[in-house]
């Protein structure tokens, strides 16, 4: 299963490309007149294949009918290209997706809150794209109390959480919020269902962590509030995936708390958004999700997240962790720490060179083939540290994270 994932798309007067844009003459995206040739152009080249798609918010920038059309129009023909159906398309409204002076005239209006918060979601309820999407749940309140959905397929299972329904227009600190008994609500709606064999994937707009960020010095104020208690339900009933948005800036990492289940855990970046102004330096992104199987002892998902990013004078390339704070291909599913890793890497490599002149990471692959889920970070570092201790030299490759080992003395 291979799940496409994109987020914080903008598309209006603000998206990075005129293809994307309601103001295609505007400076933010004259320099990009077709991105979504570049990025056919990309799949075509690598032989990209996706089975489902996932939005996680921030479609477009000012919530108009005409940016919803526009963005309608483009994630078609994204799913075309990539030969991936209507019902196998999954997506949560961000904070720039409800219309807030719709929210705010209606309060002003002192109308029930619940009709306000309704009214901001008037112009993407009434799409008929994303209506026809929402149709496909099984659950399908996203825009009124409990502010979410659940979709489920033959081999998956999507729960979207809303965490931009209750950021009202009113707020002085705008912010992510998810409310600890509409999230109870959910958790209930998800139990009466049989999820058993299937891939849990837990989606919604705001970061439920905080996270560093080289753009901005001031504090971040708009993580999700209660944002404890939507990673506790995460763990509590193990979700092998969370994707999120709203951070500009990707990352991936494994989540686990006290219930010991490891989540992978994706920050998205922006797929389509002009970040000149605010996040200089800063690409916009994609990345692929490929579950290949489930651990047979711990029953945690194994694969890697494939990520590429964009840049005007590059167009698409592979993701770098030096420089986008996430690296091309991120490994996930084997759980053994460091210190433990270190232990397994001395006593096959010891082994290996009493007999050899070098130990190659790609040949011991070959002989336990699990260890490629080990995360690459983490790898490095315990085979680094194994080294310096044991005395031999490390030698890095440059082909798909291989690496030499040899005694120092050679």
């Amino acid at each position: 299963m291979k799940l496409l994932v994109i987020s914080d798309l903008h598309v209006g007067p603000k998206a990075r490309a005129q293809d994307f844009s309601t103001a295609p003459d505007d400076m933010a995206c004259r320099n990009t007149p077709d991105y979504l040739k570049e990025f056919d152009d990309l799949v075509d080249k690598n032989q990209l294949e996706v089975t489902h798609i996932l939005i996680a918010g921030d479609i477009t920038q000012s919530a108009t009918y005409e940016e919803f059309e526009l963005a309608a129009c483009n994630i078609q023909k994204l799913a075309k290209k990539l030969n991936v159906d209507k019902n196998k398309i999954f997506f949560v409204p961000g904070n720039h997706d409800g219309n807030w002076d719709e929210e705010r005239i209606s309060i002003a209006n002192k109308e029930p809150l619940a009709l306000s918060i309704s009214k901001k979601y008037t112009n993407i309820e009434q799409h008929p794209f994303f209506s026809t999407l929402l149709d496909n749940a099984q659950f399908k309140d996203m825009y009124k109390s409990p502010f979410g959905s659940i979709w489920m397929d033959k081999e998956l299972v999507v729960v979207g959480v809303n965490s931009s329904a209750n950021d009202l227009a009113i707020n002085d600190l705008h912010h992510g919020l998810v409310n600890l008994k509409e999230l109870d609500i959910l958790k209930l709606k998800l139990s009466e269902l049989d999820t058993s064999g299937k891939l849990k994937v837990l989606i919604t707009h705001h970061h439920p962590k905080n996270l560093a960020d080289r753009t901005f010095p001031e504090n971040d104020y708009s993580i999700m509030q209660n944002a404890d208690y939507f990673l506790r339900l995460a763990t509590e009933k193990e979700f092998d995936v969370i994707v999120h948005g709203h951070k500009h800036i990707p990352r991936f990492d494994i989540h686990s708390d006290a219930n010991n289940f490891p989540i992978v855990t994706l920050s998205s970046g922006s797929f389509s958004a002009s970040l000149k102004d605010y996040h200089n330096g800063v690409g916009n992104f994609f990345h692929i999700i490929d579950v290949e199987g489930k651990c047979p002892t711990n029953k945690n998902i194994l694969g890697k997240v494939i990520s590429w990013a964009y840049f005007d004078n590059n167009g698409w390339i592979t993701a770098d962790k030096s420089r986008d704070y996430i690296s091309h291909v991120e490994f996930f599913g084997d759980v053994r720490n460091k210190s433990v890793l270190k232990n397994e890497f001395r006593a096959e490599i010891q082994t290996h060179l009493l007999v050899n002149d070098f130990f190659r990471w790609s040949s011991f692959l070959v002989k336990k083939p699990e260890m490629k889920y080990c995360n690459l970070n983490l790898r490095e570092n315990a085979i680094k540290e194994t080294c310096l201790e044991e005395g031999w030299e490390y030698c890095p490759m440059k082909r798909d994270g291989d690496f030499m080992i040899m005694k120092e003395d050679l």
